[in-house]
């Protein structure tokens, strides 16, 4: 608790969903109900990999490794600190 940075001593209570949709306006849903709901989504879906197994295993059917890699290289051109992809 007290050594926790990010913990609601040091940085305020967390929002509510219902504050948080207000606050951004737009849903908001607790994040233990995302992988149902990535498994439900439609249309073309892109993923990061090697950053959380549950949500590359809720979209395995849904995703394609061409596009993966697109929106890698994406993010790594829009990235303002570059990586070692970028450097070499």
């Amino acid at each position: 608790f007290w050594l926790n940075g990010q913990g609601e001593l040091w940085v305020g209570r967390r929002h509510s969903l219902t504050e948080a949709e207000k606050l951004y306006g737009i849903p908001a849903s607790d994040v233990r109900e995302l992988a149902d709901a990535l498994r439900e989504a439609t249309g073309p879906v892109r993923v990061v990999r090697g950053y959380d197994a549950g949500i590359e295993a809720a979209l395995a059917d849904k995703v394609t490794a061409e596009r993966d890699e697109e929106l890698r290289v994406f993010l790594s051109e829009a990235r303002l600190v570059k990586d070692e992809f970028e450097i070499g």
